[in-house]
């Protein structure tokens, strides 16, 4: 499905072509996924995994010691990521007219933001903040609209937008959060 993706607008793929491209049959196709918003779901999934891989050692290996840095680092990483995968930034930036998969995509965003709270948590002596996850998913949903202003074909977040992101992000958040969080002892070790 990535290579047919690359080729044609995603409004204009359907459980034909995605057989004839995985060569083969439709009805196994049909049975795997039942629609083509079955199918996105699918691969959403897929790189939902791949990012989660690439994102992981960023927030948990990350040296910064900000939370700010620690978003900027993240915020880069999901950057570098849609750059390597054009397919999913345009699934995941672009307008997606299924429902289902952008719920998918949005449960993913509701996952990195409870791991991206636990790591603050786990750096800074941080306040508990009311919905502290539920403030870093609308913080990353800011940042994907943002960045889906000037998406490139080939997946690329221009410069100008991901610093725009980045203040946007930082601004949000710097609501709920101090600008100067004391990092734990373990940490600043």
């Amino acid at each position: 499905m990535d290579r047919l993706l690359r080729r044609r607008e995603i409004d204009a793929i359907g459980l034909p072509a995605i057989a004839r491209e995985a060569q083969i049959p439709l009805s196994s196709i049909y049975h795997l996924f039942p629609t083509v918003e079955a199918a996105y779901i699918g691969l959403i999934r897929r790189y939902n995994v791949l990012m989660d891989r690439d994102l992981e050692p960023v927030i948990r290996g990350s040296t910064s010691t900000g939370w700010q840095d620690l978003a900027r680092a993240l915020l880069a990483a999901a950057r570098a990521f849609y750059a390597q995968h054009p397919v999913v930034a345009r699934l995941a930036l672009g307008p997606i007219t299924h429902q289902a998969a952008r719920a998918s995509d949005d449960s993913h965003i509701a996952e990195l933001a409870t791991r991206f709270a636990a790591e603050v948590h786990r750096r800074f002596h941080a306040p508990r903040t009311t919905a502290l996850e539920q403030r870093f998913a609308i913080a990353m949903a800011i940042s994907d609209r943002v960045w889906s202003l000037g998406l490139t074909e080939d997946g690329t977040i221009p410069d100008f937008l991901f610093e725009e992101s980045v203040r946007a992000v930082l601004g949000y958040l710097g609501h709920y959060l101090p600008s100067c969080l004391e990092l734990r002892s373990e940490i600043a070790a």
